[in-house]
């Protein structure tokens, strides 16, 4: 009897490596989702403590009286300090507005003897923080708005953000 040799089938082709090199394929785009999720989650993070910053800034200008005299700076650059502390370093000075308002909604006015601080670039005329003026009511109202950039890395992909907050509140204090 003539022994009878078992040939394995070859149609298919070898498929040894093929797993190896779809592995190649797919790590770079599952290492750009999570870089991306994680970088993600970082921006937003900042966003919340910019939101954290500029409402407790906010409340606290509201309680303090527009004449109120300082050792140094005016009202505006003492409430700026108070947001950019208690953003627990995600701020500097220079990107924060914080301003002491009254009028209606389509046309707010400092108050005087308030000058009003503005971060780099806010280019508002009107000498508030908020493009709409406002909350639309004529009470004396305090603004706050705080930008600072942010990145998005995603391994090859990197997009520059603009993380900004607002908060308002009404200034309760008779002057």
């Amino acid at each position: 009897m003539v022994p009878v040799r078992r040939t394995r089938n070859r149609v298919g082709g070898d498929e040894r490596g093929a797993a190896l090199v779809e592995f190649a394929f797919a790590i770079p785009v599952f290492a750009m989702l999570l870089l991306g999720m994680i970088s993600g989650g970082i921006a937003y993070n900042q966003k919340m403590q910019l939101t954290h910053a500029a409402r407790e800034g906010a409340r606290y200008a509201a309680t303090v009286p527009a004449d109120q005299i300082f050792t140094t700076g005016t009202w505006a650059d003492n409430m700026r300090r108070i947001v950019v502390e208690r953003a627990t370093g995600e701020l500097v000075a220079s990107q924060v507005c914080v301003a002491l308002v009254e009028g209606d909604g389509s046309v707010a006015k400092p108050v005087k003897p308030i000058s009003n601080s503005h971060h780099t670039g806010n280019g508002l005329g009107n000498g508030t923080c908020f493009d709409d003026g406002g909350s639309g009511e004529a009470a004396r109202r305090v603004q706050v708005k705080v930008t600072k950039p942010g990145t998005l890395d995603a391994l090859f992909v990197n997009i520059d953000l603009t993380l900004t907050s607002r908060a308002g509140a009404r200034h309760e204090t008779n002057t």
